[in-house]
Formats: C-alpha cells, structure tokens, sequence
C-alpha cells in the first residue's frame, strides 16, 4: 500500500530541530527537512501487522521400494505377444497364468505329434496282441504235432521273436515322438508367465499386435503391497517420529504414510535415512518412483507478523518505520522472532492492523 507523506513546512521545522537532538535516531534514515508540493510529495510503501501462523516446509525426495516383487520377462526374444491376461490392479494368485507369446504354430505342431504318437502307441499295441495270439497258436500246434512235423514248425520262441524287430522300431518311433511332445510342451511353457507369487499387479507393458518379446525386459511386475515403503535421506531425520504420518506425492497422486521402524522389515537403515510405510494401497507405483513427503522445518503459531522489508536493524536493536498521527515519518525499536518465508514475527512492540514503512 502506498500513501503520500503530507507535511507542512512548520510541521518540518520543527521536526528536523527534534531529529537533531536526539541521538537515538539512526543516521542513516535521517533526512533533513523538506518542504514538498504537489507532486513531489514522497510516496511510501507500507506493510500491515497480521495476526496468524507462520510455517516453513520442506519437501524431503522419497524413493518408493517394494519389499517383496516380482518382476517377470521372457527369455526369448523377437517372438510376437499371444496375450497379457490381467491388468494393473488386478489381485493375483501364484501359479496363475499372467502372459505369454504367440505359441499358435507350436501348438499345432504339438497337436500332430500328439495324434501321431497316439496312433504308434495303438498300433504297438495291436501288434503285441498279434503276436500273443500268434505265439500261442504256434505253441499248441507245435505241441500237438509229432516229431517229424515239429521239425518243419517255428517254435513258439520263434515265432514270438519274428515280431520284434517291428515292435522295436514302433517303440523307437514312440520315443521318438515322446521327446518332441516334451520339448514342445516345454517350448510352450517357455512362451507363458505365471504368477510366483500372490499379490497385486503393479505394472504391465503396452503391447499392439505388432509388438515383439525382449528377452529379460519386464512385461508384468507382481508386488505385495502389504509390505511396501518410501525411503527417504534427510537431515531432518528428528523431525520424523515413529509413528507419525505425513502424505507422499509422486505424480500427483497422494499416499497416506507413517514413519516406520526398518527393522521391522529386517532393513539395516543407514545414518540420516527414514522409511514410511505406506497406509492404503500402492497401486500406481513402481519401484524406484520417486516422490516427495512435505515437512514443517520451523513454525510460529498465533502470533504477530509483517513483511521482513519493513523491520530494520540498528545496532543490537531492530526498528520499525511509521508516520505517526501527525503524517511525520516515525520510528519505534521491536523485538522479532523467527523469519519465514519473508516475513518476520514480531513479538513486541507492534498490534494488529498496524502499518509499517517498507524500507
């Protein structure tokens, strides 16, 4: 606010005789007498006393970290993606299937094998039965014929025996197959993410229908947010109480938190570093998210205050400028507090609604 000093020249007069008798009065704010008209009346500034809190804030950077996660990726690369089953937020048992790659050629692949080994294994079979019936007919007629004719029979030994090189060969076809079976089971199994854990989900990758795999790149993290922290380095470790809750902000999101004891969750916490357990869910964070947590460093309560401007020092005392009743500007000593954020507490010598020179 700005008002003019409005002065006569006998108001003047007199006041520059009191100034230059008193010894109190700063030599640098001293002026001599003047005699102003018109425009060249001087303008002054003014600051009013306030009544009301002064507080300083800190935002202290917290890191948020997940004590038990679970990030999951392929190990193939430059496969297309089948699917991606679940969504961030979404709660997960272990063992559920969360992703996996395009397995439509394998499973084909899988499928004919399986039909081809089905029908070797059923015709190793028929062929066994042949041969029991076979060996058992040749087994009674060698038994029933005389010695002259079992001279011209197979045994029954040998006529089981005549079978075997094809068995042999099915049950090689069998194996044969059986190993593809499982190396395309396993192929498949390579092409799917599963849950390790219970949990919720905290992250998935965007994909389109021409998105390939990476190998080791995190398509889906898994996270048990009942054990989620912020940490935090700060040298206002003090100000941070077991116990006591503050409110987390990253990405414009705000996390209700309490200060929390590491060991709690088997941390060694180094010199200066403070944890905050989360209250409520994490859902929306990734470990390493970084964000803050707002601290009050210093504070006045109730108390009065005014621009820092207009409160001046002079020697070991701090002075206020004023016009007084009779427009002349004026000057009294006050007694200050703290400093916060560009205005001063002023703990005696001032009232509410006062007005002070600025400068």
């Amino acid at each position: 606010m700005k008002i003019r000093g409005n002065k006569s020249l006998t108001l003047l007069a007199i006041f520059a005789l009191c100034l230059s008798g008193c010894s109190l009065i700063p030599t640098e704010h001293l002026r001599e007498p003047e005699l102003f008209t018109g425009e060249d009346v001087p303008e002054y500034e003014f600051a009013t006393v306030k009544k009301g809190n002064l507080i300083k804030e800190e935002n202290v950077v917290c890191t948020y970290m997940s004590i038990d996660s679970q990030e999951l990726s392929f190990d193939i690369a430059g496969e297309k993606y089948g699917g991606i089953y679940v969504q961030a937020g979404d709660e997960v048992k272990k063992g559920d299937l969360v992703a996996e790659l395009d397995t439509a050629a394998e499973k084909q692949i899988l499928e004919d094998l399986l039909s081809e080994k089905e029908h070797a294994e059923y015709m190793l079979s028929l062929l066994k039965e042949k041969r029991a019936l076979t060996a058992e007919r040749a087994r009674l007629l060698y038994e029933a014929a005389d010695v002259g004719e079992k001279i011209k029979r197979d045994t029954p030994e040998e006529v089981w025996n005549s079978f075997e090189p094809d068995i042999i060969l099915l049950e090689d076809r069998i194996e044969e197959l059986s190993n593809s079976v499982t190396a395309y089971e396993q192929r498949i199994e390579d092409c799917r993410l599963y849950a390790d854990m219970d949990g919720t989900v905290t992250y998935v990758k965007e994909i389109n229908s021409k998105s390939t795999s990476i190998a080791g790149a995190r398509v889906v993290v898994i996270s048990d947010l009942s054990t989620s922290l912020f940490k935090s380095y700060t040298t206002h470790k003090p100000l941070f109480t077991t116990g006591s809750r503050f409110t987390a902000e990253i990405d414009g999101r705000n996390y209700p938190v309490e200060v929390a004891e590491p060991d709690e969750f088997g941390i060694a916490a180094k010199e200066n570093e403070v944890f905050f357990k989360i209250i409520g869910s994490a859902y929306g964070l990734t470990d390493g998210s970084k964000g803050t947590v707002k601290v009050v460093t210093e504070s006045a309560t109730n108390v009065l205050y005014v621009d820092s401007k207009a409160v001046n020092s002079y020697g070991d005392q701090m002075i206020v400028f004023y016009l007084d009743e009779n427009n002349v500007r004026n000057y009294k000593t006050v007694k200050i507090g703290v400093t916060i954020n560009g205005f001063t507490e002023i703990s005696f010598g001032a009232h509410e609604g006062e007005e002070f020179i600025i400068g």
